[in-house]
């Protein structure tokens, strides 16, 4: 199979950053109650709140990762601004669990 079937490439125009937002401690037992709804949660603010296309790509066992296509009606056209409005609504909604959030360096 040729290379460019085998993975989907962007556009040259396309800008992504891809994140992980993963849950550090699995016996919380708040945690254990709530983790659907709060990763529910995450997902609508993430869809509803921030500008551009988001791609959610997989659930993984602690949590989900996603990312952000830039377009042009991205707020402030900067994808710096989506990290730090997550961050403030994790810090806001969710500062009592532990959890992490990984902005992946590479940007495609």
């Amino acid at each position: 199979m040729p290379l460019n079937n085998a993975v989907p490439v962007p556009l040259s125009s396309d800008i992504c950053q891809r994140y992980v937002f993963l849950f550090k401690n699995d016996d919380d037992t708040e945690l254990d109650v709530n983790k659907d709804s709060i990763v529910n949660n995450v997902q609508n603010f993430i869809s509803y709140n921030l500008d551009g296309k988001i791609i959610f790509n997989y659930r993984i066992i602690n949590g989900f990762s996603f990312e952000i296509k830039k377009e042009r009606q991205t707020k402030y056209n900067n994808l710096q601004n989506h990290y730090n409005l997550l961050v403030k609504f994790l810090d806001d909604q969710w500062s009592h669990l532990d959890y992490v959030l990984e902005k992946d360096l590479v940007k495609y």
